[in-house]
Parts: structure tokens; C-alpha cells; sequence
């Protein structure tokens, strides 16, 4: 599997700032932001997102690039020791592609 694909994504850290008064409307009203906190057009990175999400969900979503990144570390360690055909590296393969969107 090649784990070198182009980052397309935005890359980290992603965030969810504190924003005063977003609690107006409601305890699962959240903000998460990448990037410079809006579209980058001349990168097509970034971005700012409100919405209704619970506070676990919010802190996963954020957490996506260094989960990607310890995965992609982790399958290469397990790869490269020879366990390529193990649940470890095949589950990472799975997730990997998945978060590059070739699932």
C-alpha cells in the first residue's frame, strides 16, 4: 500500500474554538475550524463549520489529521516488521483509505 499519497486535505491542527454566545443555541452547538478558519480558494484548504454536534463527536472530527498521521506511522512500523498480513495493518490500510477517500 502506498501511505505517501498527496495530502489533499487541510492539513492540522484542526480546532474547536471557543466562541462566545455560540451557546445561545444550545449545549451542542459547535464550531470547528482548519486552516485559516475560512475557504482557501488559492489552496482549496480551510474551512469553518457550525452546526449541532455533540462535544465527543466534535473532539473526533478534529482530531482526524493526527489520526491519520499515527495511522499511516503505524502501518509502515507493522509493515516494515513484517506484519502485513495481520488485522493491524489491514484495518489501517482500510482506514487510510477511507480518510483519502479510496474506500
Amino acid at each position: 500500500m502506498d501511505n505517501q499519497a498527496t495530502v489533499t486535505h487541510t492539513p492540522g491542527p484542526w480546532k474547536l474554538p471557543v466562541i462566545e454566545n455560540l451557546t445561545d443555541q444550545g449545549d451542542n452547538y459547535r464550531c470547528l475550524s482548519a486552516g485559516k478558519g475560512y475557504f482557501e480558494s488559492e489552496t482549496g484548504r480551510g474551512f469553518l463549520l457550525y452546526g449541532f454536534i455533540s462535544e465527543s463527536d466534535a473532539n473526533l472530527i478534529v482530531a482526524a489529521p493526527d489520526l491519520l498521521e499515527a495511522c499511516r506511522y503505524m502501518h509502515r512500523l507493522l509493515t516494515d516488521m513484517g506484519y502485513e498480513g495481520f488485522a493491524g495493518p489491514i484495518l489501517g490500510d482500510n482506514a487510510i483509505r477511507k480518510a483519502e477517500g479510496r474506500a
